[in-house]
């Protein structure tokens, strides 16, 4: 009964050891982005930003959703896990004109 008591204490000493581990390693993950919002620079995680935000993006940046180019230069995107293309693609500024019907 003794060990049966000591190997439960111990594998409940470890398990909150590595859940506590798990959870450091989380925090220091967690993706985040600089958006324009209100005329000002601010520092997101990406899991809070929303339609209509303008994501600043420098070398090395995640893309962190799907959105339009308004201003680049020599922007190239790497899609090989959507793809599977072997080198960057390209992306240009595109202007759009509605015209109404």
């Amino acid at each position: 009964m003794i060990i049966v008591l000591i190997s439960s204490l111990l594998g409940f000493w470890q398990e909150k050891g590595a859940a506590s581990a798990v959870s450091e390693l989380l925090k220091m993950v967690q993706l985040h982005c600089t958006v324009l919002r209100d005329n000002r620079k601010t520092e997101l995680e990406v899991t809070a930003v929303v339609p209509g935000d303008v994501i600043c993006l420098s070398a090395g940046d995640i893309i962190p959703a799907d959105g339009l180019v308004l201003e680049s230069e020599a922007l190239f995107v790497d899609e090989a896990a959507f793809t599977g293309e072997s080198y960057p693609v390209e992306k240009i500024q595109e202007l759009k004109v509605l015209t109404p019907p």
